[in-house]
């Protein structure tokens, strides 16, 4: 077993496509959401703007180069239930149909100290969006955070974090409302020491074996955040985790994080896009940056990073 797992280590990166980090800095790109559209990468980040846009979107033809090409929501596009001036985080951009895309993102509403997740929707990648004129998931007695949409088919399911647990629940066919009949579902929760008290930034990866579920765990403001895998038959779960995180701070970057995994440009390997803080600069007032890194597996199934 011993010798099979280094024969995969080497063919895998052998092949696997080597990044100069950070691909996306000089300012802050938290929280990457990316996807590939037509053959070209987008990369939706946690950023705002002094003139009121929100979420920057960035494109790329390799996932090194990046081209700021606008803002998923302009000044005049933000949903009427928002407060402008309150945290926007964790943009997520999905295709459902040829030239049919959804963004999905936390705020705040204008009267309520509690988060919410809006929906929103672009004949084009790039925007503008239009949101709907009322969240799509409000609880107010959880922090709904870091949506991401997973898709089998026709079949489409909202997963979030909430205050201790990550959530769930099946979506109509466009993306916009709830199906009938669906419920909430308590997916998976912090329950290794690494984690300490929160999980979050669910992305989700199908593999012909299982759904793997790439997430965050502990605080984003330290080098301790890291990045977990899961894995589980049903979208819904239950979930068997890995262990102990696949990507962590190393001598050159701390606390990465927060990641979106995309198909290489022949669409045979896997590639991990992630923020993180250059060594020495964890944390506020500095930015968090944007890196790229290829994703291998195992002979046991399980992903693993592999160096750059």
């Amino acid at each position: 077993m011993q010798f099979l797992a280094l024969a995969s280590l080497f063919i895998v990166g052998a092949s696997a496509r080597v990044f100069n980090n950070p691909v996306l800095a000089g300012a802050d790109y938290p929280d990457p959401g990316v996807i590939k559209v037509n053959g070209q990468y987008y990369a939706v980040t946690t950023s705002n703007s002094p003139d009121g846009h929100k979420f920057p979107i960035h494109v790329s033809n390799d996932l090194q180069n990046w081209n700021f090409v606008g803002w998923a929501l302009p000044d005049g596009f933000l949903p009427v239930y928002s407060d402008p001036n309150a945290n926007w985080w964790a943009p997520e951009i999905h295709q459902i149909g040829e030239n049919d895309f959804r963004l999905y993102f936390t705020t705040r509403s204008r009267d309520a100290e509690f988060w919410i997740i809006a929906a929103c929707t672009s004949g084009n990648v790039i925007g503008p969006y239009n949101c709907l004129d009322h969240p799509i998931q409000i609880d107010p007695t959880q922090n709904n955070l870091d949506a991401t949409l997973v898709q089998d088919g026709d079949r489409k399911f909202l997963i979030w974090k909430g205050n201790e647990w990550m959530f769930g629940r099946e979506l109509n066919r466009d993306g916009l409302s709830f199906a009938e009949g669906s419920e909430v579902r308590q997916i998976m929760r912090n329950d290794l020491p690494w984690e300490e008290s929160i999980i979050e930034g669910p992305w989700y990866v199908r593999r012909p074996d299982a759904w793997y579920m790439f997430y965050s765990g502990n605080g984003f403001c330290g080098d301790r955040y890291a990045v977990g895998v899961a894995r589980s038959r049903d979208i819904l779960g239950p979930f068997e985790k890995r262990g102990d995180p696949i990507l962590h701070s190393d001598d050159r970057t701390k606390g990465p994080g927060h990641c979106s995994v995309v198909k290489d440009l022949n669409n045979a390997d896997d590639v991990m896009v992630y923020h993180g803080y250059p060594t020495g600069q964890v944390c506020d007032p500095f930015p968090r940056v944007m890196y790229a890194q290829s994703v291998g597996w195992g002979p046991d199934g399980w992903p693993f990073m592999i160096p750059n």
